[in-house]
């Protein structure tokens, strides 16, 4: 599932509050990620993949209940790691 802006925030919140999300390198920061993922049910966990992380996305991560999975740059753009993070998840 896609997060973006607009007036869907409200629709992809009620997605989140039945499913564990799968965070691929966005910002923890903006907005529109802060409503979403601040209203998703954290009972659920949920996965963030990044190759950089820093202290304040660890601060993030625990709010909003995810968990940091490490991947290099070049295993993001290989697609192979990334295909087995997310079989990981939906297992």
């Amino acid at each position: 599932m896609l997060v973006k802006r607009g007036n869907g925030d409200a629709a992809r919140a009620n997605i989140l509050n039945e499913r564990r999300p799968f965070v691929i390198g966005h910002s923890l920061r903006d907005d529109t990620s802060k409503r979403v993922l601040g209203a998703r049910n954290h009972a659920l966990p949920g996965n963030y993949v990044s190759p950089h992380l820093t202290e304040l996305d660890t601060i993030y991560l625990k709010r909003f209940g995810l968990v940091a999975k490490g991947i290099t740059l070049e295993e993001l753009s290989s697609q192979g790691r990334l295909t087995q993070l997310i079989q990981e998840h939906s297992a």
